[in-house]
C-alpha cells in the first residue's frame, strides 16, 4: 500500500449511523487507536461521494492513501492491530462471520 503513511493519524468516513462501518469504529476503540471519526452529513453525500473509491463509505484514510470496502478494512486492521488469527482455520471462521455479517446486512 503505498503512500500509507506510517504513524499517520487514521481517519475514519462514515456516515452518523450504526451499520457497516460501526464495526471499523469497534474495533479502532477496543485496540484503542487514536483515530478520527469524520462524520459525513447524509445532506452532503452526494457532492462527496466520488471522492472515495468505487463511490462508497466506510473509507479508512491514511496520509493520501484511502481504503475502501469494510471487510477488507476490518482484516486490515485485524491483522495490523493483531485481531485476525495466523492460523488458516481460525482465519476461515473470521472470515466467514464477516461474511455471514455482510449477508445480514444485505437483507
Amino acid at each position: 500500500l503505498k503512500n500509507m503513511q506510517e504513524g499517520s493519524k487514521i481517519i475514519l468516513h462514515y456516515f452518523p449511523v450504526i451499520c457497516r462501518g460501526h464495526s471499523i469504529r469497534l474495533l479502532l476503540h477496543h485496540a484503542k487507536v487514536d483515530f478520527e471519526d469524520k462524520e459525513i452529513p447524509f445532506a452532503k453525500w452526494g457532492e462527496l461521494k466520488w471522492t472515495f473509491e468505487f463511490g462508497k463509505v466506510p473509507v479508512i484514510q491514511m496520509g493520501e492513501k484511502k481504503l475502501g470496502e469494510q471487510r477488507a478494512i476490518l482484516r486490515y486492521l485485524g491483522k495490523k492491530y493483531g485481531y485476525y488469527p495466523e492460523d488458516t482455520e481460525e482465519a476461515y471462521e473470521v472470515d466467514s462471520l464477516l461474511d455471514a455479517m455482510e449477508d445480514y446486512y444485505a437483507q
